[in-house]
């Protein structure tokens, strides 16, 4: 298991192949967990849990298409709050993400 807490409210935590994220996933926090995670991550990711993820820009969005980028499957999204759904119907990633 591997954690980045951002701040108080802020953190994501990787479980297996499943990347938990919580609090805000703008581009500060994203790029944190880039840099502190995902970069040079062997473990293919197949979930994010974004069920506690009070606020993402496109940032976030960005660092979800690369997560699927990574792999052949759909990656799974589970609790997308509904600003990522924006994002994700504002891009036309509907065929992508979700």
């Amino acid at each position: 298991m591997k954690a980045v807490n951002l701040s108080q409210e802020t953190a994501a935590v990787i479980d297996q192949s499943q990347l938990r994220l919580s609090g805000q996933m703008q581009t500060e926090a994203v790029t944190q967990v880039f840099e502190q995670i995902l970069k040079g991550l062997d473990t293919t990711i197949t979930q994010v849990d974004l069920s506690q993820v009070s606020a993402m820009d496109s940032s976030c969005l960005a660092m979800l298409l690369y997560l699927q980028s990574r792999q052949s499957a759909p990656l799974t999204l589970v609790g997308l709050p509904e600003q990522g759904r924006d994002l994700v119907a504002l891009y036309d990633l509907e065929d992508i993400l979700v």
